[in-house]
């Protein structure tokens, strides 16, 4: 599993690979903040996607783009309304948040050049060493703007003094580091100690970060929480990896540990899990439900969508 990220304040930029694992929104933690307005562009390059929202399912298989509100993805107040779940060997993808309401789902119409070079450049910045992954990302939202895909502002420049400050960079570089390297739990002292500052002021430093920046909602301490356990719940998709084994992964030194954490977010164990991943990695759709939309739209059965 691979995944790169940038962020600045108009726009937060992911891309990711996985082999052999699943995800289900279902069995994430939801943020307690409430909706934001903000648009989730969400390119699927190979892979499947299920969206499950108020009784229907929408089925896609990769190459496809859809545009959907921030809480499809992350939930609100505590709560998931949609379930999305996505699968393959191997499932990519590249995901594109902007501060733009976004009141429904869509499905946007591809140029098979577009997907190309979106597919090169995904492939360019996950093969880079983590340190120069800024760069090629910085360019595919470039590209994605020159697309009409994405608004230009998500290009905008801060203030200079924001991003050009070397404390605030130090500690940005820390995070992102610990990003690239799938840190389950990034802790504050062990930053504010990498980059030689007191703990105060590395949390003052956050604070900001995750203040001016689109990050994601809830703060460093939820969105941290938030990202260990449901990386947790991929792992646990794979059939393989026991659940000690997964909750050492993510930090946790006993199950126990890692079944509180789920407890306490309204999750279920790490055991019910990982059976809910077995019976739905191949989800059996209704019908009169259905919609299926094959690569480049060729097929399509039940046009009924949200």
């Amino acid at each position: 599993m691979s995944t790169r990220l940038a962020v600045n304040r108009g726009a937060r930029i992911y891309a990711a690979e996985r082999m052999g694992m699943s995800a289900d929104t279902a069995l994430f933690p939801a943020t307690q903040v409430s909706a934001r307005p903000i648009t989730v562009l969400w390119f699927f390059l190979s892979g499947t996607a299920t969206f499950e929202h108020d009784g229907q399912v929408t089925h896609l298989e990769a190459p496809c783009l859809v545009a959907i509100p921030e809480h499809w993805s992350e939930g609100a107040d505590g709560k998931r309304a949609v379930r999305v779940l996505t699968t393959g060997a191997p499932y990519a993808s590249v995901q594109v948040h902007f501060r733009e309401e976004c009141r429904q789902f869509r499905i946007i119409d591809l140029d098979p050049r577009h997907v190309a070079e979106v597919s090169a450049m995904h492939r360019q910045i996950l093969d880079a060493a983590p340190e120069e992954g800024l760069a090629p990302l910085r360019r595919l939202l470039g590209k994605l703007v020159s697309f009409g895909l994405v608004p230009t502002f998500a290009l905008t420049a801060a203030e200079a003094t924001f991003y050009q400050d070397p404390t605030t960079a130090r500690v940005w570089q820390a995070l992102q580091r610990r990003y690239t390297a799938l840190d389950a739990s990034p802790s504050l002292k062990a930053m504010a100690a990498e980059v030689g500052l007191s703990a105060r002021h590395t949390h003052r430093i956050m604070t900001t970060i995750f203040g001016e920046c689109l990050m994601p909602p809830g703060g460093f301490r939820e969105a941290t929480i938030n990202v260990r356990l449901s990386l947790a719940s991929i792992l646990l998709s794979k059939s393989s990896l026991s659940v000690v084994e997964v909750a050492r992964a993510v930090g946790y030194l006993h199950p126990e540990t890692l079944a509180n954490a789920f407890r306490h977010v309204g999750l279920p164990s790490p055991a019910e899990i990982k059976r809910t991943y077995a019976v739905r990695s191949t989800p059996t759709l209704p019908e009169h439900d259905e919609t299926w939309i094959q690569a480049q739209g060729v097929q399509r059965r039940s046009p009924r969508m949200f």
